[in-house]
């Protein structure tokens, strides 16, 4: 690879000048010592919406461009930031992710639109306030739910909820620190408009009652493994005495670690290439990092555990494991060549 023509990429966080971050001490400074001993030229890009026309004048002379920048950051959606980078896209600079692969895949619709895969579940799609309202009562007397707004994280918008007696109902917030609250379902009804606003909607799934045994993350770039993620979940389970559970790190592994090899060849063998035709998406287009959180299903016939998806995270995957920074390296630049090369 040392032979390649050097390029200019840019690894885009949120700061400002102010916070003095610079790539040898930002949190991505493992992956830019990667591309130096590649000899490719990767530069900080340091992101904040008032400086919007700035930061674009500045891009645009790039051959690529990382985002790391969450859907909802510190309060604000980073809508401004996608309407820059579909501008970037038409003028030439590749977008990693670019905005329309992170609404196929990136948003949790993904849940609904691929339920039909082997790690789809039980999924509803609430369009409007008022269809919620007509259907989520029937749906709850067959156990509990998990409510997911469509675009968020850090558990923002998600939400476990279970009927009880009397038309009331116990809901548990996945946002770090939450309690389980009881109340009436018509408050709960009342609560939930919020995620209706300017076309929004909700997704309900079933809740998996393995949510104990833990979730597996499985880290790709494009169509490849290059880690593993494991951690015992608190979110979504009743604590005891209602006090908030502290989650336990979450264990990183290397994209050869035994335990996880089955999962890696169901995603690399089949669900990926599933994926990618159910939402028409190139192998090129699809994230340079990119993660599938996964959760245990019922056993399948032949006593194996099935896995089913819970989430895709696409818009600001980190941590993650370092050793997956030399296949992303690889990956951006097969991506910048074929892209000149067309």
């Amino acid at each position: 690879m040392s032979n390649l023509p050097s390029y200019r990429i840019a690894l885009m966080i949120p700061g400002s000048l102010e916070d003095k971050v610079t790539a040898q001490t930002s949190r991505l400074a493992p992956l830019f010592e990667e591309f130096e001993k590649q000899k490719q030229q990767a530069e900080l890009i340091l992101f904040s919406n008032d400086k919007i026309d700035e930061i674009e004048k500045r891009v645009v002379k790039f051959d690529l461009v990382m985002v790391w920048v969450n859907p909802i950051h510190e309060g604000k959606s980073r809508a401004p930031l996608d309407e820059m980078l579909l501008r970037l896209a038409k003028d030439g600079v590749i977008v990693a992710t670019h905005p329309e692969t992170i609404l196929k895949v990136g948003t949790k619709d993904v849940l609904f639109r691929s339920k039909q895969m082997k790690w789809g579940s039980d999924t509803y799609f609430y369009q409007t306030h008022d269809e919620f309202k007509e259907r989520f009562k029937k749906q709850l007397q067959s156990g509990a739910r998990v409510l997911k707004q469509n675009r968020g994280n850090g558990g923002i918008g998600v939400w476990r909820v279970e009927l009880q007696d009397n038309d009331t109902v116990s809901v548990l917030h996945a946002k770090r620190g939450s309690i389980v609250e009881e109340m009436p379902l018509e408050d709960f009804y009342v609560q939930m408009e919020q995620y209706f606003v300017d076309n929004g909607h909700l997704i309900g799934q079933e809740f998996f009652t393995r949510i104990a045994e833990g979730m597996t993350r499985c880290y790709m770039s494009l169509d490849k493994i290059i880690g593993f993620g494991h951690q015992f979940v608190t979110a979504l389970i009743t604590p005891p005495n209602n006090e908030p559970l502290q989650a336990p790190p979450r264990l990183y592994y290397n994209k050869n670690e035994s335990e996880f090899q089955r999962i890696r060849r169901l995603l690399e063998d089949q669900w990926i290439a599933e994926m990618q035709e159910l939402f028409d998406i190139h192998k090129n287009s699809l994230p340079l990092l990119w993660d599938t959180d996964f959760l245990l299903g019922e056993k399948d016939e032949n006593g194996e555990d099935t896995f089913k998806l819970c989430e895709i995270n696409v818009s600001s995957v980190y941590p993650y494991p370092e050793e997956g920074n030399p296949d992303i390296v690889e990956a951006t630049i097969s991506i910048i060549k074929a892209n000149k090369s067309r």
